[in-house]
């Protein structure tokens, strides 16, 4: 019986260091890969920092890139704007850390003040922030 639950304690421990390099190869694809990729990537991640407990590393590490690709150049030139809104906005709407959702407000507000990206993007941008500050 102890031998078993050694077993299963160490079966358990596996799988949790796959996971975590799974992860690391994921947040990975999202700092070095195309934008397309990276949103794709953050979108997985965000997924599953859903079904995470919020105090877990995962998820504040998904927010910290999620926060970085606020300021990715390639946002402004990319097609998926309107995925990366609807990413940006699902994110805000599940944190239960107010300060963080303030800093995300913050900094979109200057991405958006910037210009880049067409009226569309700008017009998606201040409805997202519309709909966020009804929370």
């Amino acid at each position: 019986m102890r031998l078993s639950l050694l077993v299963f304690t160490y079966l358990i421990r596996m799988t949790f260091v796959r996971f975590d390099k799974h992860m690391d190869t994921l947040f990975l694809l999202v700092h070095t890969s195309t934008f397309n990729i990276s949103l794709r990537a953050l979108t997985l991640i965000q997924q599953i920092a859903a079904s995470s407990p919020a105090s877990s590393p995962l998820v504040s590490r998904f927010y910290r890139a999620l926060y970085v690709t606020l300021l990715d150049a390639r946002l402004h030139t990319a097609r998926n704007q309107a995925l990366f809104l609807n990413l940006l906005f699902k994110s805000l709407k599940a944190d239960s850390n107010q300060a963080r959702v303030m800093a995300f407000v913050k900094r979109f507000c200057q991405v958006l003040v910037s210009g880049f990206g067409g009226s569309e993007f700008v017009a998606g941008g201040l409805w997202l922030l519309g709909e966020v500050s009804f929370q």
